[in-house]
């Protein structure tokens, strides 16, 4: 991630989106207001799915990991974005940790997060298995704890168009999901339905040099 980081030092984004949110004015990236922006301010009991080594992921500082840098473009987003909401459609949920970001730099922030399995179920399997809180242990309980401003989707969004619809209306997305764009080109598929839509949002892409398969695909772009 210091790459990126170091790419988004000095950007600055003048970005107009379709409802929910409308965007005005432009607003700046710098590498200390990423450094600066506090993702962890609040406490956080869930157990990440990246924490069996004994370190967690959420927790690594800007270049080593990316949830800060997440946090701080929803915070950027929703106070641009002024009385409306920043609509953040969150593609690959996992473990739930981006998701985590985008409500800790926002908790105005709508965040549609969308996965082909049931992440709320898989979220609960993982409290369960590592001994999370008990509240979360339920794929209810995982859901209450997300909070209202949060919506879980399990489909492909290729095939349903509700749901793609809600990712082609957000003001940010972030596609992490397979990386496997020569075996199951989902990335490329999603990425060029967006482009026919007119998407008109920033788009996020994680683990562009995760493998030879992204490396490859990011170096035909």
């Amino acid at each position: 991630m210091a790459t990126l980081v170091g790419m988004l030092a000095a950007l600055t984004l003048a970005y107009v989106s379709s409802e929910p949110c409308l965007l005005e004015r432009p607003f700046e990236l710098t590498t200390q207001g990423i450094c600066a922006t506090d993702h962890a301010a609040k406490p956080w009991p869930l157990i990440s799915g990246y924490s069996g080594s004994g370190r967690d992921q959420y927790m690594e500082p800007p270049g080593t990991n990316h949830y800060r840098l997440l946090a701080h473009l929803a915070q950027g987003m929703a106070t641009a974005c002024g009385a409306r909401a920043p609509h953040i459609c969150d593609v690959g949920t996992n473990h739930g940790d981006s998701v985590r970001a985008w409500i800790s730099g926002s908790s105005s922030a709508l965040v549609s997060t969308f996965d082909l399995n049931d992440a709320p179920q898989q979220i609960a399997n993982l409290q369960r298995k590592r001994r999370g809180p008990a509240a979360t242990q339920t794929p209810e309980g995982v859901r209450e704890f997300f909070g209202s401003n949060v919506r879980f989707f399990r489909g492909n969004l290729l095939e349903d168009a509700g749901m793609f619809g809600a990712c082609n209306a957000s003001t940010l997305m972030l596609l992490d999901t397979l990386h496997e764009p020569d075996k199951q080109p989902f990335e490329v598929a999603f990425l060029e339905k967006l482009h026919g839509a007119g998407y008109k949002g920033l788009v996020l892409l994680d683990d562009t040099r995760l493998n030879r398969e992204m490396k490859k695909f990011w170096a035909v772009g």
